[in-house]
């Protein structure tokens, strides 16, 4: 990707969003705080224990507490552009783990995290107690390379001077988010955003500064921001999964000016933490196009970028441009070649924290500009032309895919007008060529339009070319000096 391009960033619709109160300002692992932040690599934690599978002491936990199997599943959110929706939006855990007094702790320790199990969505949640100096430990497992939302809410006493802070590591024992910001009222939670790894075990530490057991709610979301098409976060296929394929629906040419299609359309999330990568084929070497459309609360300043890139990971083009309004559309145009594999890469950044999860819709269009004579963007690869005597033939071209054509049966004193309509607005001008067979030299040629007509919003352009006898012309060139597809006509004529 560029360096001057903003790189800090995902398809099922209705993917759950974060269900925990509204995103703070709080550190996480794309915060550049203090706290180093470790690979997320497979490792063993410093006991020398499996730290996978952490089990707690044996002990017997108070009556109230219930043995934690499946996490209760929180309520539905909107996936765009939303952080969370507060405490209301979540039911209280009703499982529970060493509540207070909490006079036998048991998962006091990184190696001795007490496991939760996530939900089918990704979700889990548990209460439980605390006091200074003995620290709960909590351990889940990832089920996607997806950014999790870890969160804790409590409040305390009028009076009471009790703080708790949360933090959480990977199994390398490694900061990857945490909150300590002070409480200012009754009831506070924090809350921690990162990315995890499929599969990865992650670990959260909740300690208290208060000689008194301190209740809380600790909750997990895992899957905050995720949809059908993850993983798909890397751009080649490595240790984890790369880009996700996406295969190009096509329908066939149907004369005289249905051209065939090539084109996928669908919707996806993203978040800050998280990119998302798409491959696809291209059907010719023809002109495409990559659009992503998205729309961002007001107020909220998340911009998407959008760059494609060949499989050799060179980039074809790219949109970064800044967002102006709530709702935004970035479109790439390239060259394809044809059965070439390319890759979409969208991206979120400048997001107000990385709670926020974006969704967006993509549109490629494998075919943007083509006609019924492509692929015939060489003389090498040139096409005969029907007999255009009396009714004209109809095609496409943009600067990206010039054409070329056969002259059937020229005879002496011929010629070939092109004739195009573009908007009052374009700069778009078409240019002719006519070249002998051979040496493929130029005979004749016309590079200057000449307005034929005009309406309030377009105008109509002709180009000619002709040759006489001492001529022996073979093929004729059109090309365009604008990237916009351009319809156009051709019509020849000879012997006359």
């Amino acid at each position: 990707m560029r360096s001057t391009r903003l790189l800090i960033s995902i398809v099922a619709v209705g993917a759950a969003a974060s269900l925990g109160p509204s995103a703070c300002n709080c550190n996480s692992s794309s915060s550049g705080s203090p706290h180093e932040q470790g690979d997320d690599a497979a490792a063993t934690d410093d006991s020398g224990e499996d730290a996978a599978t952490p089990t707690p002491d044996s002990g017997t936990p108070p009556a109230e507490a219930g043995t934690p199997t499946e996490a209760s599943t929180p309520t539905e959110a909107s996936t765009t552009s939303e952080a969370g929706t507060g405490d209301a939006g979540v039911t209280p855990p009703a499982i529970t783990y060493n509540v207070c007094p909490d006079n036998s702790p048991t998962n006091t320790s990184f190696a001795n995290a007490y496991s939760l199990t996530l939900n089918s969505s990704g979700f889990a949640d548990l209460g439980a107690g605390v006091l200074q100096g003995s620290d709960d430990w909590f351990s889940w497992t990832a089920p996607k390379h997806d950014p999790a939302h870890v969160w804790v809410s409590y409040t305390v006493p009028t009076g009471n001077t009790t703080t708790l802070q949360l933090e959480n590591e990977n199994i390398s024992s490694s900061d990857v988010g945490y909150d300590d910001s002070a409480r200012t009222t009754n009831s506070q939670t924090l809350e921690t955003y990162f990315e995890t790894t499929n599969q990865g075990t992650f670990y959260s530490d909740i300690s208290s500064n208060g000689s008194s057991c301190q209740s809380f709610d600790y909750y997990v979301d895992a899957l905050f921001c995720t949809d059908q098409y993850e993983d798909n976060d890397y751009e080649t296929t490595g240790n984890e999964s790369g880009p996700a394929p996406i295969t190009l629906q096509t329908t066939a040419y149907s004369a005289p000016t249905t051209w065939a299609t090539a084109t996928a359309n669908f919707s996806a999330t993203i978040n800050d933490l998280d990119p998302d990568f798409y491959s696809f084929v291209a059907p010719l070497h023809d002109p495409m196009s990559a659009t992503v459309t998205y729309t961002e609360p007001t107020n909220e300043t998340a911009t998407l970028n959008i760059e494609v890139d060949n499989s050799a990971t060179n980039d074809q083009g790219y949109d970064d441009s800044s967002r102006s309004t709530n709702s935004q559309t970035l479109n790439v145009v390239w060259e394809g070649n044809a059965a070439a594999t390319y890759i979409l890469d969208v991206q979120s950044g400048n997001s107000s924290s990385n709670g926020v999860c974006s969704s967006y819709t993509v549109a490629l269009n494998g075919l943007w500009c083509t006609d019924n004579y492509e692929d015939n963007d060489t003389e090498d690869t040139a096409v005969t032309l029907p007999d255009t005597t009396t009714t004209p033939t109809t095609a496409t071209i943009s600067s990206l895919d010039p054409d070329y054509y056969i002259i059937p049966t020229p005879a002496a004193n011929g010629s070939c007008v092109v004739t195009y309509t573009v908007p009052t607005t374009s700069t778009q001008q078409l240019n002719l060529e006519v070249d002998s067979s051979g040496d493929q030299s130029d005979i004749n040629y016309d590079d200057s339009p000449t307005m034929t007509s005009t309406t309030s919003t377009t105008a109509t352009w002709t180009l000619t070319v002709t040759w006489t006898s001492s001529d022996t012309p073979e093929y004729l060139d059109v090309s365009a000096s604008a990237q916009e597809c351009t319809t156009y006509t051709i019509q020849c004529t000879s012997g006359g």
